[in-house]
């Protein structure tokens, strides 16, 4: 809400045998491509990080004015 200005969030999860994901989507302002592709971009940054610790897969997608998108898919840890 701080950044996106967003009034709905959408939080969806799922597994399968193998994966875990997570999507979380807004209707918010979006995020400008230059920061998007921006690799020093802190918050962003820090969340490719912390997925890339769980050796997740981040993807984060948006359009001006219509929202951001953020998929993160992991497999899951052998048991």
């Amino acid at each position: 809400m701080k950044h996106s200005g967003a009034t709905e969030v959408y939080i969806q999860m799922g597994q399968s045998k193998n994966e875990i994901a997570l999507r979380i989507t807004d209707n918010g302002v979006g995020i400008l491509s230059e920061k998007l592709e921006n690799p020093f971009s802190m918050g962003l940054l820090g969340m490719r990080q912390r997925a890339n610790l769980i050796g997740a897969t981040l993807t984060i997608t948006s359009q001006p004015q219509a929202g951001t998108s953020i998929y993160l898919t992991a497999n899951k840890a052998n048991e």
